[in-house]
């Protein structure tokens, strides 16, 4: 169930001066939000730093974020999009079997959450989402992208696909806790394990505080 964090609809309602009842909006169990809907106290909002926003979420606890901007067009689609990115290589039913990230955008992205605003870097993100745009391509095809008509020289046909944080939108959301391992503090010490939360955002509603799609191919095998 996707809902606003405590935190911040708090945090809006002492700048507004109302009634700190920090009550939570409920949406309906298991609705994919809207595009047209408006946030939770949208009229004005709270502007806050990356990690303070991450810091306010419960990991695993699935919150509402609608997509503020920037508005960039997508490279296959034309789409405006908050973040992009697209892939090409070979699809076998629902399965990305083999790929290569043709461009990921690199521009923080602008969300909207609980009465508060606030532009995440992409590496603080998670993405889960369904291709916006795909398309096969053969080598007999009048138009492809230079990259793919590289690949379609040592293969029959290409698979490509687009990844598009649609500006408007609203997404399903979760904190999650990534681990990393640190270089040990000495000799003969084991490896220390390291932090960091980001922001799982997904166009299918959570359950049991996990994503129930596939990671964006820019996002898998993700190192620090």
């Amino acid at each position: 169930m996707a809902r606003p964090p405590r935190f911040l609809t708090c945090l809006a309602a002492a700048v507004l001066g109302l009634a700190a009842s920090c009550a939570h909006a409920q949406p309906t169990e298991g609705r994919t939000p809207r595009s047209d809907e408006r946030s939770p106290m949208s009229t004005d909002t709270k502007i806050v730093t990356e990690e303070d926003f991450l810091a306010s979420l419960e990991p695993g606890e699935s919150v509402e974020v609608k997509v503020l901007g920037p508005s960039q067009p997508s490279f296959l689609k034309q789409a405006s999009c908050g973040y992009f990115e697209w892939s090409y290589g070979q699809r076998e039913g629902e399965q990305l079997v083999s790929y290569s990230v043709a461009y990921a955008s690199t521009a923080k992205v602008v969300l909207a959450a609980g009465g508060a605003r606030v532009e995440l870097e992409p590496r603080r993100l998670r993405l889960y989402l369904q291709p916006s745009f795909q398309r096969s391509y053969t080598r007999h095809d009048a138009k492809v992208p230079e990259v793919v008509a590289q690949y379609l020289t040592e293969h029959p046909s290409a698979w490509a696909g687009e990844y598009c944080l649609e500006v408007g939108k609203s997404y399903f959301a979760a904190a999650h806790d990534d681990t990393y391992k640190l270089p040990p503090e000495g000799p003969g010490q084991p490896p220390r394990k390291g932090t960091r939360r980001v922001l799982r955002v997904s166009d299918a509603p959570f359950k049991g505080g996990e994503p129930q799609g596939e990671l964006t191919p820019g996002f898998r095998g993700w190192t620090y």
